[in-house]
């Protein structure tokens, strides 16, 4: 068998950003894709290679942990440990900027990462309890979204 010389578009910055789960993942969702029209199923979507990515960082719990800051930000563009507003934790932060970064930038694969925004608003929700207000941490994690979006992200 023949090694491929094309280069791996799996991998940002070093880091490979989809596990095997990922990939097979991402080889169901584009299967109905001729192959001739799809040379690289990266290539072809990789706003969907990012949202794998993305779910692969995910905790069981439905956060995303600041361990995980490095690949966050290589696929976000992103420093999601900027500006923690009083009172929350670092991961429950991460956990909304990465949630309102789906919403908002990759609004098209919503069918990919529903189910996980859902799981992750629920940890939140517990996180704040009955007297937490969910709804203005979104407004400020979506602020962090737009302007570093501005700057580069």
């Amino acid at each position: 068998m023949e090694k491929s010389t094309r280069p791996d578009r799996t991998a940002v910055a070093g880091y490979s950003i989809l596990s095997p789960r990922a990939r097979a993942r991402l080889a169901v969702k584009t299967a109905s894709i001729p192959s001739a029209l799809a040379t690289d199923n990266t290539a072809l979507n990789p706003e969907l290679t990012k949202v794998l990515a993305l779910i692969d960082l995910q905790s069981f719990d439905g956060t995303w942990n600041i361990d995980s800051e490095k690949p966050l930000l290589d696929l976000t563009g992103l420093d999601v440990t900027k500006s923690p507003p009083n009172g929350v934790s670092d991961e429950i932060w991460v956990t909304i900027v990465v949630l309102r970064f789906l919403e908002d930038r990759i609004p098209k694969e919503e069918d990919v990462w529903g189910l996980v925004v859902e799981k992750a608003r629920a940890c939140i929700q517990r996180y704040l309890g009955p007297g937490g207000d969910l709804q203005l941490l979104e407004e400020l994690a979506a602020r962090v979204v737009v302007e570093e979006g501005k700057t580069g992200g």
